[in-house]
């Protein structure tokens, strides 16, 4: 069961948390064996992670905390991390750059490994909560998550708020910082990141406030975003080897009294052909 809920439409799986893709020839032959029914379900059978559908767009959410006790030093620790698969066929953003082949003590491991929020290169209290709210009709499902994982640190807690919408074939996010708990004066860098599967080419508007997205043989996706936005060089693994890729980035400074909002949407690129 677990297989077929991280399976992909390219017949592969989600990476998260150190996993790979693994080889088509490998999930295949795990679904082979697989008696459940087709339907992947909405959360996954074991541990912390949705699934949202829609035409034209596959997610998957990691919506787990941080490893406590002895694993949290080499465990990886991104909350609210998504995949994102496009069109039926084509892998588009990966969920985590980590692998377990990955050297101790690399970055990939935290917030700025995964594709979600980081708060410099700090990472998320092992003691956070995390809230999750799921709500469903017949035009979207939207998903809420919040952790309190920064707020000892920086008297900070995060949401993450990812809207798919069925008629209009896109996914609205936000991604909100609010301040929580006792006030503090000063502020904090933080980035969105979006690590980019492997073929996928990458253009920044002139604006600098949308990106092309468009994989190899695929049609063309733009994400917008209110913040300012750089590509950035990466690498994900793949059969234990790190392969080169670029990481999207959405940056900049939230002040620990007032917060921070930032909005984006993925969405079919108007000028496709």
């Amino acid at each position: 069961a677990a297989t077929r809920f991280f399976a992909l439409p390219n017949a592969r799986l989600a990476a998260f948390n150190g996993g790979e893709p693994s080889a088509r020839s490998h999930v295949a032959a795990a679904l082979a064996l697989d008696a459940a029914s087709s339907d992947p379900g909405k959360s996954a059978p074991y541990g912390r992670f949705h699934r949202m559908h829609g035409p034209g767009l596959e997610l998957i959410v990691d919506v787990g905390a941080a490893a406590r006790g002895p694993w949290a030093a080499s465990a990886c620790a991104q909350t609210g991390a998504i995949e994102v698969a496009c069109d039926g066929r084509w892998r588009l953003i990966v969920g985590s750059a980590a692998s377990a082949k990955a050297p101790p003590g690399e970055s990939v491991r935290g917030p700025r490994g995964g594709s979600c929020l980081a708060l410099g290169d700090s990472r998320p209290d092992p003691e956070e909560d995390v809230a999750v709210d799921r709500q469903e009709s017949e035009d979207a499902v939207w998903l809420d998550l919040s952790h309190d994982g920064w707020r000892r640190e920086f008297g900070l807690s995060c949401t993450r708020r990812l809207y798919l919408d069925h008629s209009a074939g896109e996914l609205r996010g936000e991604d909100a910082i609010n301040p929580s708990g006792r006030a503090r004066r000063g502020a904090a860098s933080f980035e969105v990141r979006f690590h980019l599967a492997l073929g996928v080419a990458a253009s920044i508007a002139s604006d600098g406030k949308s990106a092309l997205l468009r994989p190899a043989g695929g049609s063309g996706w733009r994400l917008r975003s209110d913040a300012e936005l750089r590509l950035e060089p990466g690498a994900i693994f793949e059969e234990g080897a790190p392969r080169t890729v670029e990481v999207l980035v959405m940056a900049g400074t939230v002040s620990l009294i007032k917060g921070a909002r930032i909005r984006w949407k993925l969405s079919r690129d108007e000028a496709r052909e």
